[in-house]
């Protein structure tokens, strides 16, 4: 099973970014890969190709992870690209308010996890909500000249709160990735 662990998107947020990222898509001229809007999420760990016997572990990870842990809000602020926007492959939406939140509950996972055998990540957490990625045919520069107009907090700018944890499956298809969750976990209330 391919796996990973994420938070997943309130109906509301998702209907305002699905309205946010067709404006880019109608003003951004290049060959990009739009994230579908069922498929947005914030990842908290990508766990790649799995047994299903370490299903179980993951599922009690979850459970200690939000049994210790408060419901927060997280707001959507502007735009962002991996690795930098001047040379942008992957393109994001930044987290503000909750970021601290957010790493603080990546950490407490991590460490939770890695006690548990699985190995731990190489790369710094960084919270955020993948939109699109370059393709071989993406022209980078002018694809950072497209987006110098919607950097600014106030083309994305909306809050949520962050009520659960879930562990999804990656399904690959020929029409893209489809993503099921297969287990969630609700973090305790403020």
């Amino acid at each position: 099973m391919r796996l990973f662990i994420a938070i997943k998107l309130e109906k509301a947020c998702r209907d305002y970014l699905k309205d946010r990222i067709s404006i880019l898509q109608e003003n951004i001229n290049q060959d990009l890969k739009w994230v579908k809007t069922e498929n947005l999420h914030i990842t908290m760990k990508f766990l790649g190709e799995l047994p299903v016997s370490k299903k179980a572990l993951l599922e009690n990870s979850i459970d200690n992870l939000t049994k210790n842990s408060e419901q927060r809000e997280a707001s959507f602020q502007g735009l962002g690209a991996f690795p930098k926007i001047n040379y942008p492959k992957t393109l994001f939406v930044r987290i503000g308010k909750g970021s601290d939140f957010l790493k603080g509950l990546y950490n407490s996972l991590e460490e939770n996890l890695t006690n548990r055998g699985f190995k731990p990540d190489k790369r710094k957490y960084t919270p955020h909500l993948t939109i699109a990625r370059s393709s071989r045919k993406t022209d980078i520069k002018g694809l950072s000249a497209d987006l110098n107009s919607f950097t600014g907090n106030d083309f994305i700018n909306i809050e949520m709160p962050v009520k659960r944890i879930c562990l999804m499956q990656s399904i690959l298809k020929r029409t893209g990735p489809e993503y099921r969750e297969i287990y969630s976990c609700t973090l305790k209330e403020r």
